[in-house]
């Protein structure tokens, strides 16, 4: 019998694929602004659309497969996105969420496009609401009901 999924499996499945194909998108755009602007000096098209691969396709295909696993409610599903999640959050907060962004914001747009700066702009809007929307994730994954949804029990203390 096939376990059917409930409005928070589906809901919190969702958010992951929406990361994912967000995350892939923004990669996608970086990547089209710095062929543009040529300013990478010796390294070839083919290894920046390497780069696009590894950094923001191959994460953004990851996030998209552990939505559906989180969508299907199996509990490899929820350990894997509790260290996910967790991993997220404490490399944000303990490097500097805010300043990493701003710095990449300076250097960028130096040399992107005009046009192309309304997209970093969205970039950097979308990252604060989605380490936002990670926090509440990680705080709905914890919950004592979305254990139950996906088979996760506390483990019971010897007496």
């Amino acid at each position: 019998m096939a376990v059917q999924p409930t409005v928070r499996s589906r809901s919190l499945g969702n958010y992951f694929r929406f990361k994912g194909i967000l995350w892939a998108g923004e990669g996608l755009l970086l990547f089209l602004a710095t062929l543009e602007t040529h300013e990478m000096g010796e390294v070839s098209t083919l290894r920046l659309f390497a780069f696009y691969l590894l950094l923001f396709a191959a994460p953004g295909v990851l996030l998209v497969t552990l939505g559906s696993l989180v969508r299907m409610r199996l509990p490899v599903a929820w350990w894997l996105a509790m260290v996910y999640l967790s991993a997220l959050i404490a490399i944000k907060t303990s490097l500097g969420f805010s300043q990493g962004a701003v710095d990449l914001w300076y250097s960028l747009a130096k040399q992107v496009p005009p046009h192309y700066l309304l997209d970093l702009q969205v970039f950097g809007i979308v990252s604060a609401v989605i380490y936002a929307l990670d926090i509440a994730a990680f705080v709905a994954f914890l919950s004592p009901k979305a254990r139950e949804c996906y088979g996760v029990r506390r483990r019971s203390t010897p007496e």
